[in-house]
């Protein structure tokens, strides 16, 4: 069951690391009077939004190799 669960759990880690990075690198600290320009995080999450699926699709072969059983 652990095995099962790991590809969640690298998802949840990577996941948490980008979002962490954008949130301190795109949006300024609340009392630097800077006005929140957050375009270009939305921008990059949308776009890794559409590029996801796509990948999926074109490494459905790949991901699936082997997972085919031969009838004896």
């Amino acid at each position: 069951m652990g095995i099962g669960q790991m590809p969640w759990f690298l998802t949840k880690v990577f996941t948490g690391m980008y979002s962490g990075y954008f949130v301190a690198n795109h949006i300024p600290m609340a009392d630097s009077g800077m006005p929140l320009k957050t375009e270009s995080m939305w921008l990059i999450y949308a776009f890794i939004a559409m590029v996801s699926p796509v990948v999926l699709i074109i490494a459905k072969g790949w991901m699936s190799k082997g997972m085919k059983q031969k009838s004896a």
